[in-house]
């Protein structure tokens, strides 16, 4: 099973721009200067580096205006805080906004730019390098588990990886918020189906948000944690403090993007040590012997 935004898709420039225009919108006594200007490229920048803690679309809207109008300070209060979900329920009323409004307005705005420019949105939704030879090599049963809207998850699949699926395709989980608790059930539905029914059957799954991973190991039966292998994809949205954690965490295999792409085409990663291979230091020791510079 694979998430698909920081996993398969770089989505970053189409959600973080989407709230950026919807808060000037909104809110344009927040912003600098309006019409947009250089301060564009800056903003942009900010809403970058804060896209790890993004789970809902609309809170882009408010990372926008938050960051426009307290720069560092506002990018470390994303980044840091412990309950980004309750963070999201301050800055809401704080700006006197609701989730439901600014969902609407978010998801109006980019539904409006499908339309006018449908090629145009799926460049700002580029594959990251090798994704597409590697899907078209896959040979295993693939499910993509996403906390983006079907009516846009599905068009990307079609898009850009040529895969024909619809909102009722049993390879398509969507919509999953909150995302823990949901791509949980849907790891259990993969595994409770006749592809999977073979106890022996390895299971793998790759998210790009650690905290995700945790939930899986923390509440997942026993049983279910040993048919599934579970991966963070180092490339995607993941904070290098969240890979930390990931390779100090036993359960969890942090891959990078070659990997990942192995494990798309073979089913297996060529550069785990299965007993066979030398270490590097058993090679060496095999072309030196025992000679010793002095």
């Amino acid at each position: 099973m694979l998430d698909f935004d920081g996993v398969l898709c770089d989505s970053q420039g189409e959600v973080m721009s989407a709230g950026l225009a919807v808060a000037r919108a909104r809110w344009p006594d927040s912003f600098p200067t309006n019409p947009p200007s250089a301060d564009t490229g800056n903003l942009v920048a900010a809403l970058s580096r804060v896209r790890p803690r993004l789970i809902s679309g609309f809170e882009s809207v408010l990372m926008a205006r938050h960051v426009a109008e307290e720069g560092e300070k506002a990018e470390r209060d994303i980044l840091e805080c412990d309950d980004w979900s309750n963070r999201v329920e301050e800055l809401l009323g704080a700006y006197g906004a609701s989730a439901e409004d600014l969902q609407r307005e978010f998801e109006s705005w980019r539904r409006s730019r499908i339309e006018e420019d449908f090629d145009g949105w799926l460049g700002m939704n580029p594959l990251y390098a090798g994704v597409r030879e590697a899907m078209d090599d896959c040979r295993s049963p693939t499910y993509f588990a996403s906390s983006k809207n079907g009516k846009r998850l599905v068009p990307l699949l079609r898009a850009l990886l040529g895969i024909e699926v619809d909102l009722d395709s049993p390879r398509v989980f969507h919509t999953l918020i909150p995302p823990n608790e949901l791509k949980l059930e849907a790891l259990r539905s993969v595994a409770a189906r006749p592809v999977a029914e073979h106890p022996g059957t390895q299971l793998h799954f790759v998210d790009d948000r650690f905290e995700t991973l945790e939930y899986v190991l923390e509440h997942a039966e026993e049983q279910l944690l040993k048919r599934y292998q579970l991966y963070l994809a180092s490339w995607g949205y993941a904070t290098p403090e969240e890979v930390d954690r990931a390779r100090a965490t036993p359960g969890v295999r942090v891959l990078d993007l070659k990997d990942f792409c192995e494990l798309l085409r073979f089913g297996i990663i060529m550069n785990v040590d299965d007993g066979c291979q030398d270490t590097d230091e058993e090679a060496r020791k095999n072309v030196l012997g025992d000679f010793r510079v002095p």
